[in-house]
């Protein structure tokens, strides 16, 4: 887990390290590296930690599912992993 978090900091924190990482592997032009440096920047939370609207949202947009009822998800998620890794980076 610790090795995720390090990892979302130092993307987000390193863009144009991050930026000739992803020139290697998409071989596209500058500027739609930075349109998917930009892109993939957005899509990642810099706390990864679980969001459980986001949890009950995508639970409730498959019928199936919806059908069961409401479920408390924090059942299910255990976020005590990230905040540690989160609390010893500070």
């Amino acid at each position: 887990m610790a090795g995720l978090v390090h990892g979302i900091k130092f993307w987000k924190t390193n863009p144009e390290v991050a930026k000739a990482y992803l020139k290697e592997i998409h071989k596209v032009s500058a500027a739609d590296l930075d349109s998917i440096y930009e892109d993939g920047s957005k899509n990642v939370r810099a706390e990864p930690t679980p969001d459980l609207n986001g949890i009950q949202t995508a639970w409730e947009s498959v019928p199936d599912l919806k059908a069961r009822g409401p479920v408390d998800f924090r059942k299910f998620v255990e976020p005590r992993f990230i905040e540690e890794v989160l609390r010893e980076m500070k």
